[in-house]
């Protein structure tokens, strides 16, 4: 008989699938030839009755409460890994940009009258937006009042508050700490 044939039915033997009928016939008519075959059947039936036979034993005490400590150090260890790969890739693109924009204003400036002529026209243009944003939302509503600058700033520190109260109050929501007490 050829070895890989045998090898077949060993694997077959040991395999938990269950056989088509085609399978268990060949392995019968093999295990009557082969004693080699016949003494691995007997020996993994014995093993799989050792099994069913053997008592289930409780985890030893303290178990649960050492694999949840070490589950929460791990979770924490792998936020912390995130939070700092996370804050490294946004320095990162920062330092990129602050360097690439301080490129450009170099290549852009020769003199510091060039530089201040271009400040005042970018504020200029800035107050410019600002009253046409002003006079729209205006003209949209006339109860509206024309926005302040008071009041822009107080708004946006507004919508910036909410903004860090939310991202907070999902981090404390969403926590596995939460999720599993």
């Amino acid at each position: 008989m050829a070895k890989s044939t045998h090898q077949l039915f060993k694997y077959l033997l040991l395999s938990e699938e269950s056989l088509s009928p085609e399978q268990e016939s060949a392995l019968k008519e093999h295990l009557r030839e082969c004693a080699e075959c016949r003494q691995q059947e007997a020996a993994w039936t014995n093993v799989q009755q050792m099994f069913e036979r053997a008592p289930v034993l409780p985890p030893a005490a303290g178990f649960t409460v050492r694999l949840q400590e070490r589950m929460a150090v791990q979770r924490v260890q792998a936020q912390r890994k995130r939070a700092w790969t996370f804050f490294g890739v946004t320095a990162g693109i920062a330092l990129v940009l602050s360097a690439l924009l301080v490129y450009v204003t170099v290549q852009e400036i020769i003199s510091p009258l060039q530089l201040l002529s271009k400040g005042i026209y970018f504020f200029v243009m800035l107050f410019g937006y600002y009253r046409q944003i002003s006079s729209f939302v205006g003209s949209v509503n006339p109860a509206i009042p024309i926005l302040s600058i008071t009041g822009l700033v107080f708004f946006t520190g507004f919508v910036s508050l909410l903004s860090v109260l939310w991202v907070v109050a999902y981090r404390k929501l969403s926590s596995m700490r939460r999720i599993i007490s």
